[in-house]
């Protein structure tokens, strides 16, 4: 599916009052996925609410695979029902973030760590990954921490690919095939196309929980490639999603574009969909 996405309409949620960030739509386009906020001190959970139609979605519930006083969040499903999301309950222990679990009756069970991408180094950790339709590509992000404001040092897009026993390793062509995401800026929050031509990011001058610091920039980029073992072509902007954007997701028939704002006037990040 090719095209420009346009017009940016506003997403409600009936029965949530809270902020929506990192949004996910499933792969059937019934569900959306979401969590609230990540600024300090809120406790940010995940949560998931049922799709009315394009602009409206029905709250259902935040998830019970949340634990308290960790942060969860960055949600995806593949067609198997199977959920990664971020959450830093066993960061101190074993520098793993990225968790799996299976999505079951409106519900997420039975959540364990995902092996073999975690960086055992102080500072660094996996954040925001989205796990491809099929399960088998999961597109991650890389971050060193000590930056400013208390944001990462770097921000960088990979690629790991998954073994028979679950875990997954870095994909040997990973710098090649993210190359022109990671060419600028700190990249991170990917999506990738139901084909796994399309992938949309965020592109950030200084990434930061909460409001925005001042000055900063965070834009949504799109690139394309050929076929499944090619690497990503040029970085596109998405012009059409304007102002402090992030946490891009494709719908599964390409014709919708969800993220997050944030909206100046209430200071709360609020969910956006464009169309093509």
């Amino acid at each position: 599916m090719t095209g420009a996405f346009s017009n940016p309409q506003p997403v409600t949620v009936t029965g949530y009052t809270d902020e929506v960030m990192e949004p996910f739509i499933s792969n059937d386009g019934n569900f959306l996925f979401f969590n609230n906020s990540n600024a300090v001190p809120a406790a940010t959970n995940l949560h998931v609410a049922k799709r009315i139609n394009a602009t409206t979605f029905s709250y259902i519930r935040k998830l019970s695979v949340n634990t308290d006083g960790f942060m969860d969040a960055a949600p995806s499903l593949d067609r198997n029902n199977n959920m990664y999301f971020i959450t830093t309950r066993s960061y101190n222990t074993d520098h793993k973030t990225i968790y799996r679990g299976i999505f079951a009756n409106q519900n997420v069970i039975s959540a364990n760590p995902v092996d073999g991408l975690a960086i055992p180094l102080p500072g660094w950790l996996n954040m925001d990954a989205e796990i491809s339709p099929d399960g088998n590509k999961l597109y991650f992000v890389v971050n060193q921490m000590g930056g400013p404001f208390g944001a990462p040092l770097f921000s960088f897009i990979k690629v790991g690919t998954r073994q028979a026993d679950g875990s997954f390793v870095h994909d040997a062509n990973s710098d090649t095939i993210m190359a022109t995401l990671n060419a600028a800026g700190h990249n991170y929050a990917p999506s990738i196309s139901g084909d796994g031509l399309e992938v949309y990011w965020t592109r950030a001058s200084v990434p930061g929980s909460g409001p925005p610091v001042p000055g900063s920039v965070a834009q949504i980029y799109m690139a394309r490639r050929a076929s499944l073992s090619n690497a990503f072509g040029p970085a596109t902007l998405v012009g059409a999603a304007t102002g402090f954007v992030e946490g891009p997701t494709i719908t599964a028939d390409g014709l919708h574009l969800y993220y997050h704002q944030f909206n100046s006037l209430t200071s709360k990040y609020e969910l956006r969909v464009l169309s093509r």
